[in-house]
């Protein structure tokens, strides 16, 4: 999985509820540190400090994952995907780009692969989201950060916003 933001630590969350061998890689290691001691997720590939390949070298051998889910919408994530799909797999683009994507279809084709996007889910999945909440199976409590009153909104989201302060979800609250 691709990209350790909101986005990305939700549908890890639930990748591993489902049973999957989720390995996540992201640059940001307080991200990446969170999804390990508040998800149990220990196949980890901080991109700050190696890359891609070497990382899935370093958790699988030789194998390549046979599902990739682009949780980033980085365009460079994305272009790079296939690149590391095993034959026969399945790149899921979750996360939003607004750029063209490129696919060597050479590589493409060879890996008999398949490109899926996510934009809509059905009234099951919906159910299926809420069920591991109301059964803690997610800690979604954990996912909320920083905390913000509204009357210091105006002033303090611009310091939300800033990657340095290692934002996962931020909380208005009213009162």
């Amino acid at each position: 999985m691709l990209g350790a933001g909101p986005i990305g630590i939700g549908t890890a969350a639930i990748a591993k509820i489902k049973g999957a061998k989720v390995i996540l890689a992201d640059f940001n290691k307080t991200r990446l540190d969170y999804c390990a001691s508040q998800l149990g997720i220990s196949l980890l590939i901080n991109l700050s400090e190696e890359d891609m390949r070497s990382g899935i070298c370093r958790l699988l051998g030789e194998e390549f994952p046979l599902v990739i889910i682009d949780c980033s919408g980085n365009l460079q994530a994305i272009n790079g995907a296939l690149n590391f799909l095993a034959h026969s797999g399945r790149i899921v683009l979750i996360g939003l780009q607004k750029q063209e994507i490129v696919l060597s279809h050479p590589e493409f084709h060879k890996r008999e692969a398949s490109l899926k996007s996510s934009r809509n889910a059905l009234r099951e999945d919906f159910n299926f989201v809420i069920d591991c909440l109301l059964e803690n199976k997610i800690p979604v409590s954990t996912f909320i950060s920083h905390r913000v009153k509204f009357q210091d909104l105006a002033h303090d989201f611009p310091t939300l916003s800033d990657p340095k302060q290692m934002v996962i979800k931020a909380m208005v609250n009213f009162d």
